[in-house]
Parts: structure tokens; C-alpha cells; sequence
């Protein structure tokens, strides 16, 4: 028996060696083009607080089409685990957020989410989903220990995501999206920006969503309004009021 067993695995390593497979090449002609990254731009490992910073492309790319949920954009990133409520993702599903990471679960004080570095505590209620993407200029996944200009002595547990708004620009314009889809999804965005008057800047936005619950009878439906206002000192005040050389930051309000 034992002669029989070297004999076949013999004729069955000759087999395999006959029949050798070969790839063919794969030629990129493409080339990414310079300037804002795909997904993240390169953050250090290092850093305590193991930060991750998604630019507005990744926004785009990885947002779910009800476009409110910031926690779709992170899903993919490595040691966070995301179970959205709904396919859509315009739906909370309970007090505590359906996500960990770095395997805590987001329970205690203040939650995991922030704005403009604001921690905020809605448990329940919707103020968690209260930006539409659109509005977000980029996301901040914080997996470490919060430095001490996030937490504000509220939580400095590990697990954080800082959105980031989009501030009023420079030059006026508008933006216009209508989307649908099955369970009788539809949602409405626009936002309007009166470029730099002066000093200031400001932007106006209003979006409505509507579609059938993922499970069990009804619908849901999300009305959200946004206005936001930014100002920035002339050169001539700056002059008056700040020794040569000091730098000179822009002042943002948003409602």
C-alpha cells in the first residue's frame, strides 16, 4: 500500500508540471491625476491618536445615495465595523450607533460624532445624521485618544468621526441634485452660495428625502435646512490691528 501511495503522488506531481500556466501582462495607460487624493490623504501611524482624514472625493465615492450617513464614507477603513439599519442609509436605528471601532462599541458621553471638532450628544433624536454630505468638506476618522482640541473634556475615549463643513466659497454658485430609486426613494438637494460680498460669505441649503421603510409599514421623511456665514478681516484692518507677519484665520458661523 505504501508503494502505490508514492507511485500516484509521482504521476501526480508529473501532471501538474506539464501543464504550466501562464498570465499575460497588464498594461496601465492611465496615470492618476495630481491634486486631491481618491480616498485619504497619507496620515502617520505613528500619531496617538491614529487619524484618518477622507477627502471630499471619498465622499463622493463611498456615500450611500440618501447622502446624510458619515458613517458609510468610514466603513471600509481598517478596525471599523459599520451594520447600517437600511440599504439607503436614512435610517438611525437606535440610541447607540450600529458601529465599533477598534471593537468598542460608540456607548457613554458624547457619542462618536462631531462637527468643526464640536462633540455632540443627541441619543436619541436625529442630530447625528444633520449634515448632508454635500455640505461636508471632508471627513476625520480618529481610531486613538482624542487630542485635547476635540474632546473638550467631554469624552476622550478612543473612536471618533469629525465632520468637517464645507465653508461658504469664494465665488457664487449653486448646486443642484434629484435622486431616485426603488422603495419609492427620492431625495432633493440645493445649495447656494453668494460668493465673497466684502468681508463676508454665505451659503443657504435645503434637501428633502423621502422613501418607503426598509422594514415593516411606512415611510420616513427628512427635511433639512442649512445656512452658514464666514468672514474674513481686510488687508487694510489687518494692518491696524495685527503686527506685521501674524496670520489671519477665517471666522466661520454655521445654523
Amino acid at each position: 500500500m505504501k508503494k502505490r501511495g508514492i507511485v500516484l503522488s509521482l504521476v501526480t506531481t508529473a501532471t501538474l508540471t506539464a501543464n504550466p500556466i501562464s498570465i499575460e501582462s497588464i498594461v496601465v495607460n492611465e496615470a492618476m491625476e495630481e491634486g486631491d487624493p481618491f480616498f485619504l490623504e497619507e496620515y502617520n501611524l505613528s500619531r496617538t491618536d491614529n487619524s484618518e482624514h477622507f477627502t471630499s472625493k471619498s465622499i463622493a465615492t463611498l456615500s450611500s445615495h440618501a447622502n446624510m450617513n458619515p458613517y458609510t464614507v468610514i466603513a471600509f477603513s481598517p478596525s471599523v465595523n459599520f451594520t447600517p439599519a437600511d440599504t439607503a442609509g436614512s435610517n438611525e436605528p437606535s440610541f447607540h450607533d450600529p458601529i465599533r471601532i477598534r471593537g468598542k462599541s460608540q456607548s457613554g458621553p458624547g457619542g462618536v460624532y462631531m462637527i468643526n471638532g464640536m462633540p455632540l450628544s443627541s441619543n436619541p433624536g436625529g442630530g447625528k445624521y444633520m449634515l448632508d454630505m454635500e455640505n461636508t468638506a471632508s471627513i476625520d476618522l480618529l481610531k486613538g485618544y482624542l487630542p485635547v482640541d476635540k474632546n473638550l473634556g467631554f469624552s476622550s475615549l478612543i473612536g471618533k468621526v469629525d465632520l468637517n463643513v464645507l465653508d461658504p466659497k469664494k465665488e457664487a454658485g449653486a448646486i443642484l441634485s434629484q435622486s431616485f430609486g426603488t422603495e419609492n426613494f427620492k431625495r432633493s438637494f440645493l445649495r447656494f452660495d453668494t460668493g465673497k460680498i466684502g468681508d463676508f460669505a454665505a451659503f443657504g441649503s435645503f434637501s428633502l428625502l423621502s422613501n418607503d421603510k426598509y422594514k415593516g409599514e411606512g415611510d420616513l421623511e427628512r427635511v433639512n435646512g442649512m445656512v452658514g456665514l464666514s468672514y474674513s478681516q481686510t488687508s487694510v484692518l489687518k494692518q491696524v490691528s495685527m503686527p506685521s507677519g501674524t496670520a489671519m484665520n477665517t471666522t466661520t458661523m454655521t445654523l
